[in-house]
């Protein structure tokens, strides 16, 4: 069980290093006007909203695709490329030149070929991406507050309405780059006179949103404050996240909201730094 939890710590450490690296280039080219926010005022409250707004439609168009359409893992590919694209190049297009190069690389080697390693790194660019220009583009008061929306939403989605549940299975299912996954035991179905007997294999999941979060918070923290302070609400969302996969790898196969552990623990380590 310890190298489920080490595991999802490495990756998440690697993805906010990427993004914040990269958050810090991108608040750098809006403070010189090289580039606009992804919000007319990054100041307004009304940003928080915003944001979650087009997170439901987003997540609605999801649920209506797998629910509805019988050719949903060939839609929710697309949806992942299309993601993988353009979020990636964000990333690329600060770390090498010529970024938009390898944008298309890492889509089409997804696309032709997927496996745990593209998927991976998929999702850890994609993720990194997002987070920074989103986090790049917004003050740490509508940071906050969409973080702590979404965190009630997470809950609610997992326990109550359940449709986050669902959704997941879906994403499981195409094998998207949207969650991290950790196959925690590898066995090879056995030949037994002749027939093969199947061996369940329990595969740990977490969702890109549980790492992008604490990403895009950390990356607006830098934009009114040092990277002391941001630092500091990475490591009080990494405890989180530790204390959560210890719980969760006790009961495999239970969902469990990441989000408001992430977002406390987030939130207090903010704080306290401020202090």
């Amino acid at each position: 069980m310890r190298k489920v939890i080490v595991w999802f710590i490495c990756i998440s450490l690697i993805t906010e290093i990427i993004g914040l690296y990269v958050g810090m280039q991108y608040i750098s080219l809006i403070r010189t006007g090289a580039i606009s926010p992804v919000v007319e005022n990054p100041a307004s409250p009304l940003n928080a909203l915003k944001i979650f707004i087009y997170l439901i439609i987003t997540t609605i168009i999801v649920l209506i695709v797998v629910r509805f359409l019988r050719i949903k893992n060939i839609i929710l590919r697309g949806l992942e490329l299309l993601a993988v694209f353009f979020s990636s190049w964000l990333v690329f297009d600060i770390i090498v030149p010529f970024g938009i190069v390898f944008a298309i690389g890492l889509t089409i080697w997804r696309a032709l070929k997927p496996n745990y390693i593209n998927k991976t790194l998929a999702s850890i660019f994609a993720i990194a991406g997002a987070g920074a220009l989103i986090g790049a583009s917004i003050d740490v008061l509508p940071a906050m507050i969409f973080v702590v929306i979404l965190s009630l939403y997470d809950f609610v989605s997992v326990f109550i309405t359940k449709h986050m549940v669902y959704m997941a299975k879906a994403m499981v299912e195409s094998d998207s780059a949207f969650t991290f996954s950790f196959p925690y035991k590898f066995k090879r179905p056995v030949k037994l006179e002749y027939e093969r007997k199947k061996v369940k294999v329990h595969v740990f999941q977490l969702g890109g949103g549980d790492i992008l979060v604490p990403l895009l918070f950390s990356v607006s923290v830098l934009r009114q404050f040092t990277i002391f302070n941001s630092v500091c609400s990475l490591l009080g969302s990494f405890v989180a996240l530790g204390v959560l996969l210890y719980f969760a790898t006790k009961k495999p196969g239970r969902a469990l909201p990441a989000l408001p552990a992430i977002t406390a623990g987030m939130l207090i380590s903010f704080l306290l730094s401020l202090a």
